[in-house]
């Protein structure tokens, strides 16, 4: 899965085995593991992005049926200024599965 924001092409990928990570080109390295936030519900077989101004939300789904967004802010660069680098530039994963 891909998304641009503000011309930065992010790219998403759920191995199955447990992480997921996300691959930001501006910084080294570029892939980031977001499976060490709390909240992450592993097993994850599927991950979406999508992005406002400044942020980053990624949505992931398990093999149970679990769904969780976790935000990161982007904008500026992690790692400059005052954005913490990867994954701290990202809020703890939270449940939004539907009721049954």
């Amino acid at each position: 899965m891909s998304s641009k924001e503000n011309g930065t092409e992010f790219t998403a990928f759920a191995s199955g085995a447990g992480t997921t990570l996300v691959r930001d080109p501006r910084t080294v390295p570029p892939w980031h593991n977001l499976s060490t936030l709390t909240g992450y519900p592993g097993n994850v077989i599927g991950v979406a992005l999508n992005e406002d101004l400044t942020n980053l939300n990624v949505t992931v789904l398990t093999s149970t049926g679990t769904i969780a967004r976790t935000s990161c802010l982007v904008q500026p660069t992690p790692g400059t200024l005052l954005n913490p680098a990867w994954p701290a530039n990202c809020s703890a994963f939270g449940n939004i599965t539907p009721p049954n």
